[in-house]
């Protein structure tokens, strides 16, 4: 084969280039980077964002009349295309125990708030009770403004300050004594991981059907780090843009005028396992 016959269109869209891949019987093709150390190696992008894929899609391959041979002087005599495609792995995998793996992040959720469980988490209902911490200073991120929950433990899971409970944590590490899904590290989300979550939230078409919750019924989810000595960060999924609440979620600050508010619901927590893959 004549490797510089070998073109992929730059972006998504009218198919063009000798080697096309399409999941729409190539009305439209997927945009491809070709790899100049290696002429055989074809990158489509869009097969690698699994973010955007739901899993269920068939993609087909198609090498058409302008791949020449080695000598580069005899082209294809026809186009030649898979007869039955194949899929990729979505963003996220259902393991059918109230688990959720994300292929993306090589992480597993939970698939419901701690609280509730069942068919769209209907069953139960969000504890909305749980705090960072139960006052609004450093006792349960270890005494170290900006630190995390896991900062403040010791290896039998208390506070290194007695004086602080931090009933988040806790309802994590009760999925651990439970090996809920299998798993023994289960525990709260960093702001990073929440922001992946927002992401896809927003973004992934698919992402009702693996986490059927609605998040618009409670104010937000906490995040594992604190900001500052008595504020602590959470994801608001509301649409208000709201993320830093008092460690003790009695309050949170609105980002447009900058004042502190009660919250209407409270505060959930959405545990997260790095035990992947599953």
């Amino acid at each position: 084969m004549d490797t510089t016959t070998l073109t992929a269109q730059d972006t998504d869209g009218a198919c063009s280039g000798t080697i096309q891949i399409s999941n729409d019987n190539f009305a439209t093709c997927l945009g491809g980077i070709l790899d100049a150390s290696d002429p055989y190696f074809i990158m489509f992008e869009g097969l690698t964002e699994f973010s955007s894929q739901a899993g269920s899609e068939v993609y087909k391959i198609k090498v058409t009349t302008g791949v020449k041979d080695v000598t580069g002087a005899s082209p294809l005599t026809a186009n030649y295309q898979m007869a039955t495609g194949f899929t990729v792995a979505g963003s996220y995998v259902d393991l059918g125990n109230g688990t959720i793996a994300d292929n993306e992040s090589y992480l597993v959720w939970s698939q419901c708030p701690e609280g509730t469980s069942g068919s769209g988490c209907g069953t139960g209902g969000v504890d909305t009770s749980l705090v960072f911490c139960n006052e609004n200073d450093d006792d349960c991120n270890g005494g170290f403004e900006g630190g995390t929950l896991l900062d403040g433990l010791i290896s039998d899971g208390t506070q290194v300050n007695a004086a602080g409970t931090s009933s988040v944590y806790s309802a994590c590490e009760a999925l651990n004594s439970s090996v809920f899904g299998g798993r023994t590290s289960w525990r709260v989300p960093s702001e990073y991981e929440l922001f992946v979550f927002e992401y896809n939230y927003y973004a992934n078409s698919s992402f009702a059907t693996y986490f059927p919750f609605d998040y618009t019924s409670i104010d937000g989810l906490w995040a594992m780090e604190s900001i500052d000595f008595e504020n602590a960060l959470f994801l608001d999924l509301t649409g208000n843009g709201n993320y830093i609440a008092y460690k003790d979620g009695t309050g949170y600050l609105d980002e447009a005028d900058f004042n502190y508010y009660s919250f209407s619901t409270g505060l959930g927590v959405h545990c997260v396992s790095d035990e992947y893959p599953f």
